[in-house]
């Protein structure tokens, strides 16, 4: 007979008016048991919460209860009530049912987080630490793919807890620390991985993991923490006979003590290290290693200790005689410190190189190598140093007897140290011994005018006479001199010395206009326009013109010489350079209205009267103040000018002139006669 479930449904509120919980509570679990039966799950559902209104700790309902919820489909709810549940077992020490309970949560809420995370602990409490380990695991993936990388990193933290010799975890946290730049935990973390290999006694994997934690404090500067862990994995590999695997750490000590300036110590690695590879006969790598630290010490600019390096591997090579392999790497590494600008590391192996090239006897590359340090030191402007280096290369070119590259490497010399008249005097020796006369006589005059112009003209007197008890007819020498008295105006000296010129040679260029120079300088214009009359009966007239405007326009100070070169020039009828002679005159003041004067002459001479005229009228314009000329000069030149006006038939100018002169000195000459002579031939036009 079917159940009345109405009716029983009915009997449950007749129970409850009545105030029987005992006999409501089996009618409840009843109709909760139908309904379900008859897939009517929310009536179960509300059976069952009747029951716990009454009865909240009732466990079994409570599954019934959760058990509908998943039913109907209703899984949060359903979660809540797990939860609950699970509650209860907890705070009745129930904890095996509790993670039973919560592994059924996992089921319905698989990404659930925190019902992970309490299930693990659950676990851990309950001793069960490879699956609590295991939950802690897909707990940490699910934060990796929601990148929650820190609670992630807090995971593994709890693990290591509750599972300390877990290698992996340890890996792992390591490099999350290091990926959230947490150095100093990862560092903890991976020296406790290292003693926990130590305790395995796999001594690789410690090796391993020291050098990870050496690395990183290298990459972060902490250079004393690095090199302390580098030292221990040296000591390992040294207790273990193994000796090849530790090059690499040999590289990072050496380049941290460089990095520390810890000089002395990073070169006993350096030889340990050297020595290693030697010992073991490991030739080949030793090189290969060599090179490699030395690229390193490039980088850093530690230098010296990529020359002593270098210094080790030579000696090593010249103790089993193997010049070629010196020289082989010799010049590599002086190519590469070329290249990178290191020229006094260049300097150092070159000398090794030189001093192997002499051994073997090939001098001429021995030469080469000595005269390339020479032109380093010049080009470091280390003049000294450089001087000393050639001299070496003399030395080598002697035996060679290359006489001609000899004479270079001193004309070299010569044009650093000009005042060093030991080097001049080898250069004319070597020029000697070659019969070179024409270069004997070069370097001797060199020699006369380095002394002149450092002012010692006893000195290169003396020198000139010694030059001409080796060569006594050689009018260059005499002209040497000459120009060199003629330079400190001893005209006397100079003149008997240009005349000494044409006693060996009448057609020298230049000296009759020195000559006329000379006389000019000196005063006697006389002498000057002799010379210049030979010049002109020889049709040179020109060399003295062009000579002048060479060698005298530089010096617009002489107004005297100026004014004398230009009444010569006027006399010989050059009125164009008579007139830029003038012009230069008149730069000084006290040459002034004269040097203007001349110039108006010169235009009239030329047949240029309006130049002329124009030239004179600026003269009018110029006070005796401003002229620097005494009363008497300047009151003649202006009635000069004035009687030159008269003779233009320029009678305003010349009377100009004259005024000027009666407001100076009305009693000058037949001033006043002139001036009323010039009215009546004005007013009369």
């Amino acid at each position: 007979m079917p159940v009345n479930l109405e009716v029983r449904e009915k009997m449950i509120e007749v129970y409850s008016l009545q105030g029987d919980r005992e006999k409501s509570k089996p009618e409840y679990i009843f109709l909760a048991n139908a309904y379900d039966r008859r897939g009517l799950y929310m009536k179960s559902i509300e059976m069952c919460k009747k029951v716990l209104d009454a009865s909240p700790e009732d466990i079994n309902v409570r599954k019934k209860l959760c058990n509908y919820y998943v039913k109907q489909g209703l899984p949060d709810i359903a979660v809540q009530e797990y939860t609950a549940l699970a509650n209860i077992y907890l705070k009745n020490d129930l904890s095996k049912y509790a993670i039973e309970i919560y592994q059924t949560l996992l089921e319905l809420q698989p990404e659930n987080v925190e019902i992970r995370v309490t299930l693990s602990e659950l676990l851990s409490r309950e001793g069960k630490v490879e699956e609590s380990v295991n939950y802690y695991f897909s707990l940490i993936d699910i934060y990796m793919k929601s990148d929650m990388q820190k609670e992630a990193k807090d995971v593994y933290q709890e693990i290591l807890k509750i599972q300390p010799g877990n290698i992996e975890v340890y890996k792992k946290l390591s490099e999350m620390y290091i990926k959230f730049k947490e150095i100093n935990k990862a560092v903890e973390v991976l020296k406790d991985l290292a003693g926990l290999y130590t305790s395995k006694r796999d001594f690789t994997e410690t090796i391993n993991v020291n050098k990870e934690i050496g690395d990183i404090y290298f990459s972060q500067n902490m250079f004393s923490d690095a090199l302390e862990v580098y030292e221990k994995v040296l000591a390992i590999y040294s207790d273990k006979g193994i000796y090849n695997e530790q090059i690499p750490y040999y590289k990072k000590i050496i380049e941290i003590l460089m990095l520390e300036d810890n000089i002395h110590k990073a070169l006993l690695f350096q030889k340990d290290f050297i020595s290693l590879l030697f010992s073991s006969n490991e030739l080949d790598t030793a090189i290969a290693e060599c090179k490699d630290i030395i690229q390193t010490y490039i980088k850093l600019n530690k230098l010296d200790a990529t020359v002593s390096l270098y210094r080790i591997l030579f000696d090593e090579y010249l103790k089993l005689d193997k010049y070629d392999e010196v020289i082989k790497e010799a010049l590599e590494i002086i190519s590469l410190y070329r290249e990178k600008g290191f020229l006094l590391q260049v300097i150092e192996i070159s000398e090794i190189l030189s001093e192997v090239y002499v051994k073997l006897n090939q001098v001429s590359e021995a030469i080469d190598i000595q005269k390339s340090i020479g032109d380093i030191y010049l080009s470091q402007n280390n003049v000294p140093e450089a001087i000393e280096s050639y001299d070496k290369v003399v030395e080598k070119l002697a035996q060679e007897n290359r006489q001609s590259d000899a004479i270079d490497i001193y004309k070299k010399i010569i044009d650093l140290v000009p005042e060093n008249l030991d080097y001049r005097q080898k250069l004319i020796e070597l020029y000697g011994k070659g019969g070179d006369i024409d270069k004997v006589v070069n370097e001797y005059c060199s020699l006369i005018k380095s002394q002149a112009n450092k002012g010692d003209i006893e000195k290169a007197s003396d020198i000139f006479k010694k030059a001409l008890k080796e060569i006594n007819d050689s009018p260059l020498l005499y002209s040497c001199i000459a120009n060199i008295y003629f330079d400190n105006k001893m005209w006397d000296e100079a003149i008997l010395n240009y005349l000494k010129i044409l006693d060996h040679d009448s057609d020298y260029p230049g000296v009759y206009s020195k000559l006329t120079l000379t006389c000019v300088r000196k005063g006697d214009l006389e002498g000057a326009a002799e010379w210049v009359k030979k010049l002109i009966a020889g049709g040179n007239v020109y060399e003295i013109v062009d000579y002048f405007k060479i060698n005298e326009t530089v010096d617009p100070e002489k107004a005297e010489i100026y004014y004398s070169w230009g009444v010569i020039c006027k006399k010989i009828g050059f009125v164009e350079d008579s007139i830029r002679a003038f012009q230069s005159a008149s730069r000084d003041s006290s040459k002034k209205l004269s040097s203007l004067k001349m110039i108006g002459d010169c235009f009239s001479q030329a047949g240029f009267l309006e130049l002329a005229a124009r030239q004179f009228r600026k003269i009018l314009e110029i006070s005796l103040d401003a002229t620097g000329m005494s009363k008497e000069d300047y009151l003649d030149l202006r009635y000069n000018l004035g009687k030159t006006f008269e003779e233009m038939g320029k009678f305003k100018d010349a009377k100009k002139a004259y005024e000027g002169i009666c407001e100076i000195n009305i009693k000058f000459k037949d001033t006043m006669e002139k001036i009323m002579e010039l009215s009546k031939k004005i007013d009369s036009k």
